[in-house]
């Protein structure tokens, strides 16, 4: 389904190619979001393309909602290295 349906899906969820988060651009959003499609059980139940191009558009919002998430995460993450790097200097 999803190679039938690539350039249609890749044509409609093109909205954002600008937007990057935590280093991934559109593409890789995209590419995880197929990986995640193909793994799930309810879309191979999906037969009707208008329905499956919907569910996919669905799953791409989840995938990158984790992503962003993730980012904030990471933002806020204080690593050990970063600490001392950080008391060295002040020193």
């Amino acid at each position: 389904m999803i190679a039938k349906l690539y350039d249609r899906l890749s044509d409609i969820s093109a909205k954002d190619r600008q937007i990057f988060y935590a280093g991934l651009d559109y593409e890789d959003i995209f590419q995880d979001t197929i990986i995640k499609v193909c793994q799930d059980p309810k879309a191979e139940e999906i037969t009707d393309d208008d329905e499956f191009v919907k569910y996919f558009l669905y799953r791409m919002k989840t995938v990158q909602y984790q992503i962003i998430k993730d980012s904030k995460r990471l933002k806020i993450t204080a690593y050990a290295d970063n600490l001392q790097a950080k008391e060295s200097s002040e020193t």
